[in-house]
């Protein structure tokens, strides 16, 4: 009997002793929080945040800009017009400063003495980024400076691209957008959104205070349901965000018309939080104009052209698309009545399109 008992109250001590060491196990797991590789980039204390996107406090401007190609010009009167024309339009004027491949555009003398390298004496292209940053102040625009970050996975790349900022707001620059090039046009995992989280930190302890910091994404990235994690954590260390539609070459005016309302429509929280900036890179004019007719109709008045495209000049015949519409939405501003509300600038005569139109990256 005794033995009996011995058993039993021995066999209930090994269970519970082994319950209390499953759940001490299971504690320590769950402190540790991410996998080794994350937590290089970020520590433990915030490799698993939670990110409360009601705490982001988004109160990024809206803005109605558009893009400009400051080699695009015969001389400095000829860019300096360009201007004055676009402010009677818009308020921002948006300067690429890397090309398609992610190359700067200039030779940058902050970067040069940064590397200890000769500072050149006749830099042509950085004097125009200076006298266009000049030119839009003068005539009460914004100007946002696009680029692509060096290398978000890189360690040096936010000191390098740091010192570029930091120049261009010594210049007179009020924001940067970054446009990182992803693997993949819809797919943000887990390790790229730290990596690029973790670039950001980095970015705003090396950039002066008053400078916006951006990011603009693709559609696509917004559109997908698995990415919402991973841009809560962006949007957690940016000033504003963006999305950028990019139509397809077989696009039509009524197709683009149709995405960017069905886009905007699944997005419509996303662009409440975070006060999403619409980037229209197209330099088909009829699309162009389907697409932005689709944002001011959905009350979308955040919008950047990236050419030195003139509002007035977009049409777009909405009885041509009447089996692709979506419901109403209450009426907003014509494209024709969007102007800037600072310029004190009489609207000159329209020219035509020249090299300038053409998209800032």
């Amino acid at each position: 009997m005794f033995r009996i008992v011995f058993v039993l109250v021995a066999a209930i001590v090994i269970t519970l002793a082994t319950v209390i060491l499953g759940h001490y196990l299971q504690k320590m797991v769950d402190d540790a929080g991410g996998t080794e590789e994350e937590n290089d980039y970020l520590g433990d204390e915030i490799a698993r945040e939670e990110i409360d996107t009601s705490l982001l406090g988004y109160d990024s401007r809206t803005v109605f800009g558009c893009g400009i190609n400051v080699t695009g010009f015969e001389n400095n009167a000829a860019l300096e017009s360009k201007i004055i024309e676009l402010s009677s339009y818009y308020d921002t004027l948006n300067i690429s400063i890397t090309d398609a491949s992610g190359n700067f555009i200039y030779t940058s003398p902050a970067l040069c003495e940064l590397l200890k390298l000769p500072v050149p004496e006749n830099n042509v292209t950085y004097e125009l980024i200076e006298a266009t940053i000049k030119s839009a102040k003068a005539v009460g625009m914004k100007t946002c400076i696009i680029m692509a970050p060096s290398d978000y996975t890189a360690d040096s790349s936010a000191i390098v691209d740091a010192t570029i900022a930091d120049e261009m707001a010594s210049l007179g620059a009020d924001e940067i957008l970054f446009r990182p090039k992803l693997s993949s046009d819809d797919y943000i995992n887990y390790n790229i959104a730290v990596a690029i989280r973790s670039y950001f930190f980095d970015l705003r302890e090396e950039i002066s205070d008053g400078l916006s910091i951006g990011i603009v994404l693709p559609s696509r990235a917004y559109e997908k349901v698995s990415n919402t994690k991973q841009l809560q954590m962006i949007a957690s260390v940016v000033t504003f965000m963006a999305i950028e539609f990019d139509a397809d070459v077989d696009d039509t005016p009524d197709t683009a018309h149709r995405d960017v309302t069905n886009t905007i429509s699944s997005l419509i929280e996303s662009f409440r939080t975070y006060n999403l900036r619409i980037i229209l890179r197209d330099t088909n004019e009829d699309i162009l104009a389907a697409s932005y007719t689709a944002a001011i109709n959905n009350s979308i008045n955040n919008i950047a052209f990236t050419t030195s495209v003139i509002p007035t000049s977009l049409s777009y015949s909405e009885n041509n698309n009447q089996n692709l519409e979506a419901e109403s939405e209450p009426e907003t501003e014509s494209p024709a009545d969007r102007t800037n509300p600072y310029a004190e600038v009489e609207h000159p005569e329209e020219e035509s399109e020249s090299s300038s139109d053409r998209p800032w990256y």
